[in-house]
């Protein structure tokens, strides 16, 4: 029981790569400073302390968007896009200070870090169709000999098995014998 609630667990993180979270949290740190400061900036600055809190806002949002792991193109773009835009008009204004490192270089960093989990989430929808096509051509296949065909670990293989079983597939491993086996469904 504990090591298919480990297998589970792994599953998971590589459904939802760390970058996806720790993009996100960026986000919602440096969306939380941006309305924090643009609530304080309505005071001293009157209308520009609106640009800060329509900033932050939309940091928030797009945090929110690559948390769920929906629109990753969109949101990482998003968040480099408005991380040069603020950078910027920091740089332009000749504010270069904790301004510029959230507002602008923190939603850099998470855009980027967005981008990397659409890859690593790419990369194991991949994995995971490639196998079950060798598995179904070969109806059962040794561990070792997929994944040296697949250029992967055998642990991805493991977790990818896993994901197809939970997902409905007729697929099993057999431990003793280390072989993947296609149960065709009549």
């Amino acid at each position: 029981m504990g090591k298919r609630l480990f297998l589970e667990y792994l599953m998971n993180k590589v459904e939802q790569p760390t970058e996806g979270g720790i993009g996100s949290v960026l986000l919602f740190i440096s969306g939380g400073m941006a309305i924090w400061w643009g609530l304080s900036g309505l005071v001293f600055y009157g209308v520009w302390g609106f640009l800060d809190l329509f900033v932050g806002i939309l940091l928030i949002v797009i945090g929110y968007l690559l948390l769920k792991m929906r629109y990753l193109i969109a949101s990482a773009s998003a968040s480099v896009v408005i991380g040069l835009a603020v950078s910027l008009f920091f740089i332009d204004i000749n504010l270069i200070g904790a301004g510029l490192l959230v507002e602008g270089i923190a939603p850099i960093i998470a855009g980027i870090l967005g981008f990397v989990a659409l890859h690593k989430s790419g990369l194991q929808q991949r994995t995971v169709s490639e196998m079950l096509e060798v598995i179904k051509l070969h109806e059962s296949i040794k561990i070792d000999d997929l994944a040296r065909k697949l250029a992967t670990k055998e642990v991805n293989i493991e977790l990818a098995v896993a994901r197809l079983k939970k997902d409905g597939v007729p697929v099993s491993f057999n431990k003793e014998t280390r072989e993947i086996m296609y149960e065709k469904r009549e």
